[in-house]
C-alpha cells in the first residue's frame, strides 16, 4: 500500500495545489497527515444525516451522491467529500456510495481542523466549494 499512496498522491498534486491554490510544499505538508484507505464498490462512505468525523480526497475511483435518495452528483479523483459536515458542523447532507472500488486519503477531523487554521488558502477554498456544493444541493 506504500508504493500507492505515493503513486496516489503524485497524482493529485497537480489538481490539488492549483484547485486549492496551494504551493507544492504546502502539499506535500498537508498530505503527510492523511492516510490512504480502500474502499469496495457498492460501500457507503456518508449516510445522509449522520455525522462525519473525516474529510476524504478521492485518490482513484468515482462514487455517487444522493440526496433524499435521488442521484444529485458523482465525484472522482480529486474532489473532497465530508467537508461540508466538519466545516458547517453537524450530520452529512448526502449518502455517498462507491461507484467502483475507491481509494481516498483520508484526514480526521481533529488533524483537519489543524490543516485549516495552518493553511489559510486550504481553508478558504474548502469553505467556499462547501457553501457552493449547499447551494447546488438545495437548487435541486
Amino acid at each position: 500500500m506504500a508504493s500507492k499512496y505515493f503513486e496516489f498522491k503524485d497524482a493529485l498534486k497537480v489538481k490539488i495545489v492549483s484547485h486549492f491554490n496551494l504551493t507544492e510544499e504546502e502539499f506535500e505538508s498537508i498530505f503527510e497527515k492523511a492516510s490512504l484507505i480502500s474502499m469496495p464498490k457498492g460501500k457507503t462512505l456518508f449516510k445522509e444525516g449522520k455525522p462525519s468525523s473525516s474529510v476524504y480526497f478521492v485518490a482513484d475511483g468515482k462514487a455517487t451522491i444522493l440526496k433524499l435518495g435521488e442521484e444529485i452528483n458523482h465525484v472522482s479523483v480529486g474532489d473532497v467529500l465530508g467537508e461540508m459536515s466538519l466545516v458547517g458542523g453537524g450530520a452529512s447532507s448526502a449518502t455517498v456510495i462507491a461507484e467502483t472500488d475507491m481509494s481516498l486519503f483520508r484526514f480526521s477531523k481533529e488533524t483537519f481542523d489543524v490543516l485549516l487554521n495552518r493553511f489559510p488558502n486550504l481553508n478558504n477554498s474548502i469553505v467556499l466549494e462547501a457553501i457552493g456544493r449547499k447551494l447546488q444541493q438545495n437548487d435541486q
